[in-house]
């Protein structure tokens, strides 16, 4: 069993997102992000296999229940090996234009580019296969790029809470207290850690663009972890009284 998504036939819908890259030397790079209309997984433009960093054993996580035998790629580096190749040369800080053009808007921000590539690589690990990242997946049917600390933690509890809902619809158990958010979280910290390790072995005499990009993936996510036991949890729910009083 291949690990890669189904490709895209003739009749099936999908999403595009696309992201824009304009340089301040006047290049223009553009990643067009074919997503299932259904399942929201990546949909791939190519048959081309990646480096020896993108296999499923190379750094692999240790919690990993995948095997080689059904997935001889690490989903996650498989979807963003295309990105981590172009920008292998180009520094954090390094300035650039982009546009993020989803079906229902556009957004442009001008910003280093360990910002600007954090976002597109946050999407593609989410449209992979790992059981991980995978439950990021809901998020990507209203993608929001660029996300600060306080966003980032309504999008994910929300986002947690719904699929709290589609378990009880279900008859299974439960968290309606977020007591497991924390350890979902805690594993997706676990993954970025790792995938940053591929890419410091194939990087380290390279540009840092990628890895300082999962690096603020990984900070929001902690951020979010924080988040839960701080005042920004009480702001909430002053923000949403209306619901009990």
């Amino acid at each position: 069993m291949d690990n890669k998504p189904e490709t895209k036939s003739e009749n099936k819908p999908y999403v595009t997102i696309c992201y824009t890259y304009s340089f301040e030397d006047g290049c223009r790079k553009q990643f067009e992000i074919k997503l299932d209309d259904e399942t929201l997984a990546l949909i791939p433009e190519t048959d081309d296999l990646p480096e020896t960093w993108a296999e499923l054993s190379y750094h692999q996580c240790p919690a990993c229940p995948l095997n080689e035998s059904d997935y001889p790629h690490c989903p996650a580096a498989l979807n963003i090996a295309p990105v981590i190749a172009f920008f292998k040369s180009f520094m954090s800080y390094d300035q650039v234009d982009v546009n993020v053009d989803t079906e229902q808007r556009t957004f442009r921000k001008y910003l280093s580019l360990q910002e600007a590539v954090s976002p597109l690589i946050g999407l593609l690990m989410a449209a992979s296969e790992c059981p991980v990242l995978r439950l990021f997946r809901p998020m990507l049917d209203t993608h929001l790029p660029f996300m600060n600390d306080q966003e980032t933690t309504s999008r994910i509890v929300s986002m947690y809470l719904i699929g709290q809902y589609f378990r009880h619809k279900r008859g299974l158990e439960t968290d309606w207290e977020l007591r497991h958010l924390k350890g979902f979280l805690e594993n997706v910290s676990r993954v970025n850690i790792h995938i940053g390790k591929r890419l410091h072995n194939i990087l380290k005499f390279e540009g840092d663009v990628s890895i300082n990009a999962i690096s603020i993936l990984n900070t929001l996510g902690q951020l979010t972890c924080f988040s839960l036991d701080d005042d920004l949890m009480d702001r909430l729910g002053v923000v949403f009284r209306g619901y009990f009083e």
